[in-house]
């Protein structure tokens, strides 16, 4: 497995996500320019499509299938693994 980029911890806790839709690293695009921040998204009334329009998320590339999220049980840093549909 990985070894932690920051803190070299090898223990890892494994978040399989099944779809990137409403995903907070899922970005919303407005006429400022992908963002983030849910209160923005709701207020605005947007939708978290960078995944689906540009097939990039907050960790690089996507595909809209889900990922496994990688979070050190040491230190909380996190990484991806896009799924993608075979």
């Amino acid at each position: 497995m990985k070894i932690c980029k920051q803190c070299k911890n090898d223990t890892w806790k494994i978040e399989v996500r099944e779809d990137c839709g409403d995903c907070e690293h899922n970005p919303s695009w407005s006429e400022d320019g992908y963002i983030y921040d849910q209160k923005i998204i709701n207020e605005s009334g947007l939708t978290r499509d960078g995944v689906e329009n540009d097939g990039e998320c907050a960790f690089g590339t996507a595909f809209g299938e889900g990922c496994y999220m990688f979070h050190c049980a040491k230190c909380g840093y996190q990484f991806t693994l896009a799924m993608m549909d075979n």
